[in-house]
């Protein structure tokens, strides 16, 4: 159903939100996020390399390449997406020399 909002559906589709908010807590419990508190720090350290600077790593060239595309197709009538696209690529530029250190 990738595309449909929650409102666009009939309401016999529609679920009770706070039960699908209680769902989704439920599968958190389950699912058992590790105890981050309790990790000496270098596993810690490398658990964030490996994990959160790698899928940085790879998902700041597609948001520069949506940036391009939206400000090439939408720039003219959206000027605040060019003060968007050059905060973001500052950013992307200081974060990919953080991640090499």
């Amino acid at each position: 159903m990738a595309g449909i909002s929650y409102w666009s559906l009939p309401v016999s589709l529609q679920a009770d939100k706070a039960a699908v908010i209680r769902e989704l807590h439920a599968l958190e419990a389950i699912a058992g996020e590790p105890d981050f508190d309790a990790w000496p720090l270098d596993e810690l350290a490398d658990y964030i390399q490996h994990k959160h600077h790698r899928y940085v790593e790879e998902k700041i060239p597609l948001i520069k390449q949506y940036l391009e595309k939206i400000t090439a197709v939408h720039g003219r009538n959206h000027p605040e997406m060019m003060e968007i696209r050059r905060i973001f690529f500052d950013l992307a530029g200081d974060l990919t020399v953080h991640l090499q250190k």
